[in-house]
């Protein structure tokens, strides 16, 4: 009984947010063919004022940011309204933020060195593209310097065929023997290293919040809103599952969701832009089946949602990683690269006192939690250190000083971002699922995400073979480079 009763409420429901849109047979143009004051009288005490516009993006890190900035700087925005909508704007969990900032082309697949050779000259002119007129000019603290990856005898055959793919694409390398690595890099032990590939171009880090808080403060000089919002459901949804109608939205504190006031999201293309959380929020929708608290409709068993594209997963997770920090007065100094250990421990300088960032990717068997953003120091002094030490002998007498953990989101079929339509909703974009890499590329992803929505079809960049059909037609994409 409980159960029919749900869905006469869900039914009942969205028939009624139907008929307000009755008067249009095509996608609703929400800022003219809606009232302001066309919200639904249920639980009152908690609605606020529903929220139209032409673009809804959920998720207002880097990528979400970036397709916001792309939408109103392209030649084809008509005064769009593009509201972005995160459930948590001071980012205190936001992967933006709490990433180390680097960016690299020395990845395996093509389209990946190209959204970073592309996002590159993005931040290289952070002070240009991101500046607000009055405002002081923008300093992202942006550092070249390149990627030193390593390899064992065993590893030369991958390293050597990544380069082919790397030069093919524009990268620009150089290669060392152990005898080369010898000499440019004395500090450092390389006995069981066979050679190293060192970008040359192109590569280097910067600050992510700075670089966050620009984009964010330049997209709302140009009309961008930011509202804090915690989606809750997807009620409506119209033409047979073709289109996304209507989203329910908790507005204010996302740590009390259920004390927020309710608010209706119309938009006539909505973007998940969520990071980690992609995942969770196309089960929303009833992707994949069953959200984590039960809040789909895979129960209704009749109509489009046996379709069978509807049932595979955006196929992104969270996954925990953590960033140390260490101070080892007399190791290598601000020449160091980011070096990438043929163990998965990297390393490189954190400015010109004597600090150096490091990290890894635990095994599989090692994942750690994601409900939390607690730091495992124990994988330091077991997984990191003992490596650390044997590469650099003077980081034996390191120092860890602090330390903070963040969210890659994981793509758990191929380790490559998501950039394109779902198959069964045309104005349903996901761009997310960059396995870490997000950041980096959020730039190039931003402006080929604004290209499909506003072009529908990517004008500088091609990034079809990213779309989401490879999941259904098993034409995955493996990135080989995953740090």
């Amino acid at each position: 009984m409980l159960r029919q009763r749900l869905v006469a409420s869900l039914v009942a429901h969205s028939c009624a947010l139907r008929s307000q849109l009755q008067s249009s047979s095509q996608r609703p143009n929400v800022s003219q063919n809606l009232p302001v004051t066309s919200v639904q009288k249920r639980n009152a005490s908690r609605l606020e004022p529903s929220y139209h516009c032409d673009f809804a993006i959920i998720g207002g890190g880097a990528i979400g940011s970036s397709i916001a900035y792309h939408i109103k700087t392209h030649k084809a925005n008509k005064d769009f309204d593009v509201i972005v909508f995160d459930r948590d704007l001071n980012y205190s969990r936001s992967s933006t933020v709490l990433s180390v900032g680097s960016i690299r082309q020395q990845f395996s697949i093509p389209e990946n060195i190209q959204l970073s050779k592309d996002s590159f000259q993005f931040l290289e002119n952070a002070k240009s593209n991101l500046t607000v007129f009055s405002e002081d000019p923008v300093d992202i603290s942006f550092k070249k310097s390149g990627y030193l990856f390593l390899a064992t005898k065993s590893g030369m055959d991958r390293l050597h065929q990544n380069n082919a793919t790397q030069i093919a694409s524009g990268a620009k390398l150089k290669l060392y023997s152990s005898d080369s690595l010898k000499e440019v890099y004395p500090w450092m032990n390389v006995d069981d290293i066979a050679g190293g590939s060192l970008g040359i171009e192109n590569e280097g880090w910067f600050d992510p919040w700075s670089f966050l808080s620009a984009l964010r403060k330049k997209n709302e000089s140009m009309g961008v809103q930011y509202v804090q919002a915690n989606i809750v459901s997807f009620p409506d949804i119209i033409d047979r599952g073709e289109q996304l109608n209507v989203v329910r939205a908790a507005i204010g504190d996302p740590a009390f969701p259920s004390a927020s006031p309710l608010s209706v999201i119309y938009a006539g293309e909505y973007v998940n832009a969520c990071g980690a959380w992609a995942g969770q929020l196309g089960r929303l929708i009833g992707i994949g089946g069953k959200s984590e608290d039960g809040s789909c409709y895979d129960f209704l068993t009749d109509g489009w949602r046996m379709d069978p594209r509807m049932q595979f997963p955006i196929p992104i997770m969270p996954r925990k990683r953590y960033v140390y920090v260490f101070h080892c007065p007399n190791g290598p100094g601000i020449k160091c690269p980011m070096v990438v250990d043929p163990s998965g421990v990297y390393f490189r300088s954190e400015g010109p006192a004597g600090y150096y960032i490091c990290g890894k990717c635990p095994s599989p068997e090692q994942e750690p939690d994601t409900h939390n953003l607690e730091v495992d120091y124990d994988f330091f002094d077991e997984e990191i250190w003992p490596i650390l030490a044997a590469r650099v002998p003077a980081f034996e007498s390191l120092k860890v000083t602090h330390a903070w953990a963040g969210f890659y989101d994981y793509n758990f079929m191929d380790r490559n971002g998501i950039i394109g339509y779902h198959p069964v909703f045309d104005n349903y974009l996901i761009a997310a699922g960059f396995s870490g890499h997000g950041i980096q590329m959020s730039p190039a992803v931003g402006r080929a995400a604004a290209e499909l929505l506003l072009k529908d079809k990517f004008e500088t960049l091609d990034m079809t073979r990213f779309g989401f059909d490879r999941f259904l037609s098993n034409q995955l994409i493996y990135e080989q480079n995953v740090v």
